[in-house]
């Protein structure tokens, strides 16, 4: 016959040594019900909080994209202004005679 300290020291998912804690004597039987009961409501505490910090998170990320592509379009913008002064400012260069000479 296999006793259960031997069943809890072969099995060492932690699981098992939590419900032996609960359920030690043969008495504890009768609340397994109850037991049940409170650990489905936990459960289900636990999913809510989780799924309500996957929104959390997946609202947050989608604003955090949103950010960076309005980003990426302003730098681009600022880039495109960039090239069209430095085309003015080459384009004044040839357009003043004495440019070197205004330089030094």
């Amino acid at each position: 016959m296999v006793d259960a300290k031997s069943v809890i020291s072969i099995a060492p998912d932690p699981k098992v040594a939590i419900i032996s804690a609960m359920l030690k004597h043969p008495d504890d039987l009768s609340t397994l019900v109850a037991l049940r009961q409170k650990l489905i409501r936990e459960k289900a505490i636990v999913d809510q909080q989780l799924k309500i910090g996957v929104q959390n998170q997946m609202e947050e990320t989608k604003e955090a994209l949103d950010i960076l592509g309005t980003t990426k379009e302003q730098v681009l913008g600022v880039r495109a202004n960039m090239k069209n002064i430095d085309s003015l400012c080459k384009d004044a260069q040839g357009l003043i005679t004495d440019y070197p000479r205004i330089r030094k």
